[in-house]
């Protein structure tokens, strides 16, 4: 008997309909084994022997182990076949430590979709463990540790909010710094000229310069203003043709993006609904895997799928001359080298024939990267760009740009709604008569607060984290207990003890929370992962410089001396600082207790994926009612006074 070890159990369905009656699949339930807690610092290292990792079988997996056990008992060839990034190299050696395999042989497989020919081919194929991905795993689960356990004690004992950690300080800096930006930020009164015709309007551009006049000086925009009549001439046509690029193939961080800007989904439940389409879902009886794994940082696609099932059916759908060029953006500098983009399996199951058999959110996430594989193989579209100059009789020069797609491309796919096209009629020379001319005032725009999709195109961009920690690092900065960001709509916003903690740790650990750092390192694990650095030396270097750098901040730490949070008192002008109590943080005058002003807390409202289900604008908000009790209420209470609410959150049905 052969025995096949994956990770989740939703995958055994799956696998096992397709190996047949000769294998048996179970799950190893994620890791069997973890860090202990245990030693100097908590650290879970081994002092003595270069900081060698000391684990343990977590306590919920010992009955789990004794299933693989049972499983193995009579088994002559055990596969391991966990997922192809790094976690899952250390999840299969974790395997192979633990589990009785003596007088066994032990196969190492992967595959990165689960397709019966996948199957076969990886087990025709089979490694051994790649233990430099093993180490590499390793080393980043200790540095996590000893960045986590150390760096938090200390910044418990002296602010009292809860954790600090590698990525996720990183990633809270860049919250954090966007917050600074915003609150720092000027704005610059400004006015613009446009003509406003039937269907469409021109603006006031500068003279001999391709830009729209902002005027800031008030009385001149009256003056030009004034001047400006709505009675010109066309003085100038120009035509050019402007490519519009079909987007590459889905990996983990645009996918994330993607739904998040599209659907308003979270990373948490995006990852989930990627994670449920790769391990397969019941449909007509069956266990169907829909899509390739959905941790990778790759834009490449498979030629025997490109040429097998992409472009035969771009060709019989839309026709030859809609086929043009796999798109697959620019590589990044930090990839991992994973298998291939987010794509469907098999393209014939189309998202409206699976509408019956998926969730809304499991429809929606497919039907999302179902139509980009698609987009990513055909031809760009052409626009035919018409510049349009107008003049009035005071020489004031109007802009206006007219767009006609010349070839749609790939937005043949679109609704044609979403192919929005102007037109002009007119000829150099024609009287042209507007029906108003308005004067705006306006203010230059700050910096915005980040979207989930926003920070993990940045973290991406940066090399802060990798596709398999991009939804766990915003769910644990997300996490109410910690206090340190909420999503409000649909934007992240930092929160007292996220400032608190960012301040204290650039204060006196700023080496450690920068975004360069942070992405350095991530280089760093990706040496050893190729077997270009020694795991080993690493770590004790990092943990000497880590022990070197707390003992020093702590003697220059002036605990006497508060933690400024950077605004000034607004009663007396005094700084402001961060406050412990037996309630939490708070903000308060440096000058107490000449001055006892305390500043209020903002409200904390949890914002989740759901859309209200009475007026389908806002989505359902955690909020606190009579006597604290929790309940949830549409977002747009206070703007549309949308009264819906619910004590529970709905669960989703199929088909719906």
């Amino acid at each position: 008997m052969k025995v096949v070890i994956v990770e989740s159990p939703n995958k055994t369905h799956t696998i096992e309909q397709y190996l047949g009656k000769d294998y048996k699949v179970v799950a190893s339930v994620g890791h069997i084994r973890e860090l202990v807690s245990t030693g100097k610092d908590n650290l879970g290292l081994d002092f003595n022997n270069h900081l060698k990792p000391i684990y343990a079988v977590t306590s919920d997996h010992v009955k789990v182990v004794k299933k693989l056990n049972d499983a193995i008992k009579d088994a002559d060839t055990v596969y391991l076949a966990t997922d192809l990034d790094r976690e899952g190299e250390a999840i299969s050696w974790h395997l192979t430590e633990v589990l009785n395999l003596e007088g066994k042989t032990v196969k190492r497989i992967e595959f990165n979709e689960i397709t019966k020919s996948a199957l076969n081919y990886a087990i025709e194929n089979p490694r051994d463990l790649d233990m430099n991905l093993v180490y590499s795993q390793e080393a980043r689960r200790v540095i996590d540790r000893i960045i986590g356990y150390k760096l938090s004690n200390v910044i418990q004992k002296r602010l009292g909010v809860p954790s600090a950690g590698r990525v996720q300080s990183a990633t809270l800096k860049m919250i954090t710094d966007r917050e600074k930006e915003i609150n720092a930020f000027v704005p610059i009164k400004y006015s613009t000229i446009k003509a406003i015709a039937k269907d469409f309007e021109a603006k006031l551009y500068m003279d001999n310069k391709e830009e729209v006049y902002k005027i800031e000086d008030e009385a001149l925009a009256n003056k030009i203003f004034e001047s400006t009549s709505k009675e010109m001439v066309v003085t100038n046509i120009t035509k050019s043709i402007r490519k519009e690029y079909a987007k590459p193939p889905f990996e983990t961080s645009t996918l994330l993006q993607a739904l998040n800007q599209e659907h308003n989904f979270s990373t948490k439940t995006s990852m989930k609904e990627a994670q449920s389409l790769f391990e397969g879902i019941e449909i007509n009886g069956k266990h169907i895997a829909l899509i390739t794994y959905m941790r990778t940082d790759e834009t490449r696609l498979s030629k025997d799928f490109i040429f097998q099932q992409l472009k035969p059916l771009i060709v019989s759908k839309y026709g030859v001359e809609s086929v043009g060029y796999v798109h697959t953006g620019k590589g990044s500098d930090f990839a991992q080298g994973a298998h291939e983009a987010i794509r469907p399996v098999d393209l014939r199951l189309t998202p409206e024939s699976l509408k019956d058999s998926l969730t809304k959110y499991q429809y929606l996430t497919y039907k999302t990267i179902y139509d980009r594989t698609v987009q990513s193989m055909m031809k760009d579209a052409e626009i035919e760009v018409t510049k349009v100059e107008f003049r009035d009789k005071s020489n004031n020069r109007f802009i206006c740009e007219f767009n006609k797609y010349t070839d749609l491309g790939y937005r043949v796919t679109l609704d044609s709604k979403s192919n929005k096209e102007t037109e002009f009629k007119n000829n150099i020379g024609d009287q042209f008569i507007f029906n108003d001319i308005k004067l705006e005032s306006k203010e230059t725009e700050g910096p915005k607060r980040f979207s989930e999709a926003q920070l993990i195109k940045l973290m991406k961009e940066k090399g802060v984290g990798r596709p398999s920690t991009y939804a766990s690092t915003i769910e644990g900065l997300k996490t109410p207990s910690k206090g340190y960001v909420i999503k409000a709509k649909n934007v992240l916003v930092p929160q007292r003890n996220g400032m608190a903690s960012l301040e204290f740790l650039e204060k006196y650990f700023l080496q450690l929370v920068d975004i360069p750092f942070t992405a350095q390192m991530e280089s760093e694990l990706d040496e050893i992962a190729q077997g270009e650095r020694d795991k080993t030396e690493y770590v004790e270097n990092f943990y000497d410089m880590v022990d070197k750098l707390i003992i020093e901040k702590n003697k220059e730490m002036n605990t006497s001396e508060p933690l400024y949070t950077g605004e000034l008192c607004p009663v007396c002008g005094s700084k402001m600082a961060y406050r412990n109590s037996q309630f939490g943080l708070f903000e308060a005058c440096s000058n107490y207790p000449k001055c006892s002003y305390i500043k209020k807390n903002t409200p904390k409202t949890e914002e989740t994926d759901i859309i209200c289900p009475k007026c389908g604008k806002g989505h359902l908000v955690q909020k606190k009612g009579y006597k604290g009790k929790m309940f949830y209420g549409c977002s747009e209470y206070n703007t549309t006074g949308c009264d819906y609410m619910i004590s529970k959150l709905p669960v989703s049905k199929k088909g719906k």
